[in-house]
C-alpha cells in the first residue's frame, strides 16, 4: 500500500471520527425540551398552580432564576379579581414569556456576532437576520443594534399601561397587550374597535404578543434612538434597564413625554426594575398553562 493511500485512509478515519463527535455534540446541545401542558379554569386555580411550581412574585429578587412556566393566554376575568391577585398574576403572565423571548433574541445575537467576527458575512443566517429585523448586511454594526433584548421592566410597564393590567377587551380576546396597531399591509389577525376604525393585532398566545412587540421595537425606524442608546449601554459594559430606555419612547404614544413619565412611575411604584436582573432557568422541560375563557 502506497504512502499516499495510507495518508488518505487516515484522513478519512479522522473525518469520520470528527463527524461522529459532532453528531453526539449536536444531539446533546439540541436536546429536545419536554413540554407539559396544563389547563386551568380560573385565576384562583392558576395562582395555586404557579405557587406550587414556586413561581411567585414575592420570591423574585435581583439575580433570581425564573422557572420555565409559561402562561399561554390572558384570562378573561382578571378584572373581577382582587387588585393584589390581579397584579401578581399579570406580572407572572408577562415575566417568563418576556424572558423567553429575550433568550431567543440573545441566541440570534450571539450567532450573528460569531459569524461577523469570523468574517462570514455572506452566511444565510446573516441575510435572514437582516430580513427579519429590516436591517442591511452592508451595515452590520447597525444590524447588530437591532438584534438585542428589551428589558423586562420596560415591557411589563408598557403592557400594564396599554392593556389596563390585561383587562382590556383587546387583551382578553386576542392577547393584545402592547397596543400594536395593524398596518395597511398586515394580513394577520386583528380586533376591530367598537367605537372607531382602530384595529389592533391579535395573537394566539402571550408569547407571540411579546415577540411582536419586541420586533416592533427592534425593527422600526421610530425606535432607532432607543436602539442606539442600548448599543451605547453595551459598549460601556453596563446593564440594559427599562429606566435607561424609557426616554426614547415618546413616539410610542400620542401622550409623548407624559407617557414616558407614566412608564417611569409604573416601574418605580410596581417595583419592576428588579426584573431586569433576573434570568430564565436553563430548562429541559417547560410547563405551559392555558386558562379557559
Amino acid at each position: 500500500m502506497s504512502k499516499t493511500i495510507k495518508i488518505l485512509i487516515i484522513l478519512l478515519i479522522v473525518l469520520a471520527i470528527f463527524f461522529i463527535i459532532k453528531d453526539i455534540y449536536d444531539s446533546i446541545s439540541k436536546k429536545e425540551i419536554k413540554t407539559t401542558e396544563i389547563t386551568v379554569n380560573n385565576c384562583t386555580e392558576l395562582d395555586s398552580i404557579l405557587t406550587e411550581l414556586n413561581y411567585t412574585i414575592d420570591n423574585i429578587f435581583i439575580d433570581s432564576i425564573v422557572t420555565c412556566v409559561f402562561i399561554n393566554n390572558t384570562p378573561s376575568y382578571l378584572k373581577e379579581q382582587k387588585v393584589k391577585l390581579r397584579k401578581s398574576i399579570f406580572k407572572r403572565i408577562l415575566l417568563s414569556n418576556i424572558l423567553k423571548s429575550n433568550q431567543n433574541i440573545l441566541k440570534e445575537r450571539q450567532k450573528l456576532i460569531h459569524l461577523i467576527n469570523k468574517g462570514d458575512t455572506k452566511n444565510i443566517f446573516v441575510l435572514e437576520m437582516a430580513q427579519k429585523y429590516s436591517g442591511d448586511t452592508a451595515n452590520l454594526e447597525e444590524l447588530l443594534q437591532r438584534v438585542d433584548i428589551v428589558p423586562p421592566s420596560l415591557a411589563i410597564a408598557q403592557a400594564i399601561t396599554e392593556s389596563g393590567w390585561g383587562t382590556s377587551r383587546y387583551a382578553k380576546e386576542g392577547n393584545a397587550l402592547f397596543g400594536h396597531h395593524v398596518s395597511k399591509n398586515d394580513t394577520g389577525k386583528f380586533i376591530q374597535s367598537k367605537y372607531s376604525k382602530v384595529k389592533l393585532k391579535a395573537f394566539d398566545t402571550v408569547l407571540q404578543s411579546v415577540e411582536a412587540y419586541m420586533h416592533n421595537i427592534n425593527s422600526t425606524r421610530t425606535y432607532r434612538l432607543l436602539r442606539l442608546e442600548r448599543r451605547n449601554i453595551r459598549l460601556q459594559d453596563d446593564k440594559i434597564t427599562g429606566k435607561k430606555l424609557t426616554p426614547y419612547l415618546t413616539r410610542y404614544s400620542v401622550k409623548g413625554i407624559e407617557y414616558v413619565n407614566a412608564l417611569n412611575s409604573m416601574i418605580r411604584v410596581q417595583k419592576l426594575a428588579r426584573f431586569d436582573f433576573v434570568s430564565l432557568n436553563k430548562c429541559d422541560k417547560e410547563i405551559i398553562i392555558s386558562v379557559n375563557k
